[in-house]
């Protein structure tokens, strides 16, 4: 079973077959269907998803210790478990607003090997973990969002891709 983000099991997705988690088939499991997991989060309002694999770990309060001269999109910088993890306001960076400061801020923390460094993305509510059918998933190319690798629908809602290594390198 598949928890939540505060540790209690989550109902609303279903468990995976074998072929699904990202294991390769075997010969006997001739209809297994290529899959991906994410993790899907709000931003300003909008559904985004993230690849599991690309993600440490989520964390729910991380304060920052500011930078100075940095964007205002860069919160600065936290220790986490002694290391160091910049603290990026996606919401900012995305072009939007920053997470509202009546809500508890919630951390998609990615480790970028390219860079060989954390970084915790600041979201607005993390919903859950599910799993989409490669097939669903729509290729974008959007050349004033780069970091955009693609779509998909869920529940009749839509959910923007992010390609986390892109979305550093922009």
């Amino acid at each position: 079973m598949i928890q939540d983000t505060t540790g209690r099991p989550d109902s609303r997705v279903s468990r995976e077959t074998a072929g699904m988690t990202g294991r390769p088939a075997h010969d006997t499991d001739r209809h297994a269907v290529e899959a991906r997991k994410f993790i899907v989060f709000v931003v300003g309002g909008a559904n985004y998803a993230v690849d599991s694999r690309a993600v440490s770990e989520v964390f729910r309060d991380l304060t920052p210790t500011r930078v100075p001269n940095c964007p205002e999109w860069l919160l600065g910088i936290a220790n986490l478990r002694s290391e160091i993890v910049t603290v990026v306001e996606l919401g900012k960076l995305l072009g939007g607003d920053p997470v509202p400061t009546s809500q508890t801020p919630k951390h998609i923390v990615v480790r970028i090997e390219m860079m060989d460094a954390l970084i915790a993305f600041r979201v607005e509510k993390l919903r859950e973990i599910v799993t989409v059918e490669k097939s669903r998933i729509k290729s974008a190319s959007d050349p004033t969002r780069p970091f955009v690798s693609g779509e998909f629908k869920l529940r009749e809602q839509t959910f923007t891709v992010v390609n986390v290594g892109k979305l550093v390198e922009s």
